[in-house]
């Protein structure tokens, strides 16, 4: 199958469910192919290269940086006048628009493509369906961006309307999608996964002392991620006399308020802020780590979640969107109300004072990261929806 995924930016540190999935399609015999508006970052290249994908094989055209006009005569063509959408995006832009799927069906390297896949709802909605109606081909759309409450219902029926399957990454997903536009249909639960590998058999963790008790946060810097819960947490289980520390990997533009929130409670000591780190990095962290935290009020699945499960880790999860499918409360982990200070603290303040609790919280997550999220479970059921889309008429929105 020859494949065109098309991504907000590539490889970004913070997508590299995005770079792991083509770089295993590529792997099983795919002929795959990018399409990307902008390059990611140093890290999100490193890891690019770390899962094997060549970087000759991403095609970077930005419909925002195309000249509203050209020479091109297929511009003037009824067929990419209806994909530009200018009664969406306006006269100047809808020519930009033009010029871009102009571009793109010139393109010698697009030739012969099969499918068009595409990750996040917008990027389905502003390039892979018109893409994939120009070139007579099905396309697919994974659905995980944590916004999907606030789309607009006419957008996401348009999608729906005109994608083969769009696969959405929790059951949360699945109910939000269905209440705001009434139909399941092309619908399917496709749950992110997980590379089990990078963090071996929980036998091979290593052995901790008896040190402070180290928790851990993976992700953005960003409100609804609630970290600030977090570090307000560690402030109440120190002065109730458990020896905590806490690590929160990556960054955002939330990271100057939660510095000084740091500076303010005097955890300067007790909390590390380590900004982005190397994938390698990440999951030392996480293997050296006693309890996975995630106070997110807003989440698509949970890729963190699942990632600290595999490292063996007891789970102290917010309730939000797809964390409900991942966390079995009182054997994996501990679910808690969003904001709901109290829980937060008396959870990990459970897990801190008992390590056979942890291991053995750690050692079922584990097992239901095994049995659920394996990355070899994700591929096949991407594969299979791939394989039904290509099975199914094409363009029928005409």
């Amino acid at each position: 199958m020859k494949q065109l995924v098309v991504a907000p930016s590539f490889p970004f540190s913070s997508h590299t469910f995005v770079t792991r999935e083509v770089a295993s399609s590529l792997h099983s015999g795919d002929d795959v192919w990018v399409l990307a508006p902008s390059t990611g970052d140093a890290m999100g290249e490193e890891f690019c290269s770390q899962v094997g994908f060549p970087r000759d094989r991403v095609i970077y055209l930005n419909y925002l940086r195309c000249r509203p006009f050209s020479l091109d005569l297929t511009r003037f063509s009824r067929s990419i006048a209806k994909a530009a959408m200018p009664e969406v995006y306006g006269r100047v832009l809808g020519e930009q628009r033009k010029t871009f799927f102009a571009r793109l069906l010139r393109d010698e390297r697009l030739r012969n493509i099969d499918l068009i896949h595409a990750h996040f709802i917008g990027w389905g909605y502003r390039v892979a369906v018109p893409l994939a109606t120009l070139m007579g081909v099905p396309v697919t759309v994974t659905a995980h961006e944590v916004e999907l409450p606030d789309l607009a219902p006419a957008d996401l029926r348009y999608v729906q309307e005109n994608a083969q399957v769009i696969t959405v990454v929790s059951s949360e997903y699945l109910k939000h999608w269905v209440k705001l536009t009434g139909s399941e249909d092309r619908l399917r639960v496709v749950h992110n996964g997980v590379d089990l590998s990078e963090f071996g058999e929980l036998h091979e963790r290593p052995e901790l002392d008896g040190r402070r008790v180290r928790l851990v946060s993976v992700s953005r810097l960003v409100p609804h991620k609630r970290i600030a819960d977090g570090i307000k947490a560690v402030r109440r289980l120190v002065d109730e006399g458990i020896d905590v520390e806490y690590a929160v990997i990556s960054d955002g533009p939330e990271r100057p308020a939660l510095e000084s929130l740091r500076a303010d409670l005097d955890l300067t000591d007790r909390v590390r802020l380590c900004g982005f780190l190397p994938r390698k990095k990440v999951v030392e962290e996480l293997l050296h780590a006693d309890i996975l935290v995630h106070p997110s009020e807003a989440e698509g699945f949970g890729v963190a979640v699942t990632e600290g499960m595999a490292a063996g880790l007891p789970t102290v999860v917010a309730r939000s969107g797809g964390v409900l499918d991942i966390v079995a409360h009182g054997r994996s982990g501990y679910l808690y109300e969003p904001g709901d200070l109290n829980s937060l603290v008396g959870h990990i303040a459970s897990l801190a004072k008992n390590k056979d609790m942890r291991l053995a919280f750690g050692r079922v997550g584990r097992e239901i990261a095994e049995a659920q999220f394996s990355w070899e479970h994700h591929m096949k059921e991407m594969c299979r929806a791939w394989h039904d889309a290509l099975r199914e008429p094409a363009g029928r929105h005409g």
